[in-house]
């Protein structure tokens, strides 16, 4: 597996231990509680990046999307990518912050 892949996937897995790997989308993904909750978006032509999501069962309001960071780019209501390259310590704490929510 891509090193930088795999960095991602232990961040995350060490930011909640409830979540729980799978496979979805082609991509590593993780669920709380059964609810999809973040995926990697590997490809190679683009950066790799967390997507901060809630699954397909919500309706998803593009207009809606609050203002992006520095951290977070906000696609909808209910969806943000994150880059892979930012601060560890601040992808931990974007991920227990959505996971909170």
């Amino acid at each position: 597996m891509n090193p930088e892949v795999d960095t991602l996937r232990q961040l995350v897995l060490d930011a909640d231990p409830r979540l729980v790997e799978i496979v979805k989308w082609n991509s590593p993904s993780f669920t709380l509680d059964g609810e999809d909750v973040l995926t990697i978006s590997a490809r190679p032509d683009r950066p790799l990046l967390l997507i901060l999501h809630r699954g397909t069962a919500l309706k998803e309001h593009k207009s809606a999307a609050p203002a992006s960071d520095e951290l977070l780019t906000w696609h909808s209501d209910i969806r943000a990518s994150l880059r892979a390259d930012a601060d560890p310590a601040a992808i931990t704490a974007a991920i227990r912050s959505w996971l909170s929510t």
